[in-house]
């Protein structure tokens, strides 16, 4: 295979099926285009389609390089003659998405101007009518997640109270077949009577006492000790007008 490279070129071989390889109507010597399809995580229009490489040549399908092979057959790999920098393109691509083939016309080897094709390519929508109609279609997943999270909240209610009447149901089974206990009479209760006694305590005259005496019309006070009698009599003390 090497003999028939062209002076600097490389040969990739790229995996392919009956879909991809151009259901095995590629053959040695003839030239493709290698299709990229990818699809991102963020923006409007998430999958895409780029012309990759155009007008490469077929050396080789699976392990047959002879070009004067004419049957078509469904192959697992097809190898292109390339340069080092597309074959490492080719390399790249290969984990970044899905390579297809798009066979050319024999005269055709010259390349054309391509442009991405987009989801929005395919409807005619422009890539806001594509944002809203993710957004619409994340809404209602949205919506449904809750309806569905609303479902397991009230089926998981119905379930706690059956098994509450369950538990109840049980209780009362238990309580019916159990014998009651024998009633004991209680002693009586001794109550302790207090009795309170109220004394009443004469309490004692004061020591001293005040007199007041008249002279003339002024009064006077005197503060003078208060003398018992022999008998315990209180004597009284009045007043007076001298």
């Amino acid at each position: 295979l090497s003999a028939v490279l062209g002076e600097g070129m490389k040969a990739v071989s790229i995996r392919v099926n009956d879909v991809l390889g151009v259901a095995g109507f590629v053959f040695p010597g003839d030239r493709v285009d290698v299709l990229l399809t990818r699809t991102t995580r963020s923006g409007a229009d998430k999958s895409f389609v780029d012309v990759l490489l155009q007008s490469m040549k077929v050396l080789a399908v699976d392990q047959v390089a002879d070009e004067s092979k004419d049957s078509p057959t469904v192959v697992k790999s097809v190898t292109l003659e390339a340069s080092t920098r597309d074959a490492q393109k080719l390399t790249l691509a290969a984990g970044a998405g899905q390579l297809s083939l798009a066979l050319r016309q024999a005269a055709a080897s010259e390349g054309e101007t391509t442009e991405r094709v987009t989801l929005s390519d395919l409807t005619g929508d422009t890539p806001a009518d594509v944002a809203a109609r993710h957004a619409e279609l994340a809404k209602q997943a949205a919506a449904e997640a809750e309806a569905a999270a609303e479902r397991k909240r009230a089926d998981d209610k119905i379930n706690g109270l059956t098994q509450a009447v369950e538990r109840v149901g049980s209780r009362l089974d238990l309580l019916s077949k159990a014998k009651p206990a024998p009633a004991v009479a209680s002693a009586p209760q001794v109550q302790e009577v207090v009795k309170e006694v109220i004394k009443f305590v004469q309490p004692e005259p004061p020591a001293r006492a005040t007199i007041g005496v008249f002279r003339g019309v002024k009064l006077q006070s005197y503060d003078v000790p208060r003398q018992k009698l022999r008998y315990g009599i209180t004597e009284r003390v009045g007043r007076g007008i001298v």
